[in-house]
């Protein structure tokens, strides 16, 4: 199995892994946990960096979501670059991750959102994680 050293961005250049540093990272991968209340995982931008997002994901924990499905945004800074759903069909365990071997840019200086509104049911518990790094 090959060994790569480098990651290809979105943009077509890369980045040798050996410059990305713990510090580059988001301690941990954001995380939160909603009961009927709307998310928004927001990291704000710095001026001539880069957010990289290299995961995203969403589970459904306790009772189903309810009578309509929930939208599922990333944004660059103000601009949806991410929209899809999580179907009003959902129940406890349901969950998506999406890994990006190819990691999504934020324009440099943006602040990077993912947002998903309220599930309208209470004990409909919604877990949202994002996995960032920025150059």
């Amino acid at each position: 199995m090959p060994r790569y050293d480098y990651l290809v961005k979105s943009d077509g250049t890369t980045v040798n892994l050996a410059d990305i540093t713990s510090a580059d990272y988001v301690t941990n991968p954001m995380t939160i946990v909603s009961d009927n209340t709307a998310i928004d995982l927001t990291q704000a931008g710095t001026a001539g960096k880069s957010w990289y997002i290299a995961y995203a994901n969403w589970r459904v924990r306790g009772s189903a979501v309810g009578a309509t499905d929930l939208s599922v945004l990333i944004l660059d800074g103000a601009t949806t670059i991410y929209d899809s759903v999580i179907p009003k069909t959902s129940i406890d365990g349901t969950n998506l991750s999406m890994a990006f071997p190819i990691p999504i840019k934020i324009t440099a200086g943006n602040a990077v959102h993912f947002t998903i509104t309220a599930s309208g049911v209470t004990g409909s518990q919604i877990e949202a994680n994002l996995g960032l790094f920025q150059k």
